[in-house]
């Protein structure tokens, strides 16, 4: 039985917190253990933020994040634009 549920709202300013990439400029390691701690996760963003632009390289590396580890996410506009470009660059093996 859940007796609390927590959520958190981040934007582009706001989400290093959860970012981990080795050989990246993210290495902290209390980003990693924050980001496993996620159980679910919402991913809307607006529809102008477009996966190749650099201003998007946060959203790209924490949906990539997302993707390995297998996290269910429910993603909508920027969120599935990031599926679909990864999808079809084949930069990240997206299951089907």
């Amino acid at each position: 039985m859940i007796d609390r549920l927590n959520y958190f709202v981040r934007d582009i300013d706001s989400i290093d917190e959860y970012l981990y990439e080795p050989g990246s400029s993210f290495t902290k390691l209390q980003a990693k253990l924050n980001f496993e701690n996620i159980d679910l996760i919402f991913f809307n963003g607006s529809e102008t933020y477009l996966p190749w632009k650099r201003i998007s390289f946060k959203f790209l590396l924490f949906m990539r994040m997302c993707i390995q580890s297998t996290k269910p996410v429910y993603a909508c506009n920027l969120g599935f634009q990031i599926i679909y470009f990864f999808f079809y660059t084949n930069e990240v093996q997206v299951r089907t």
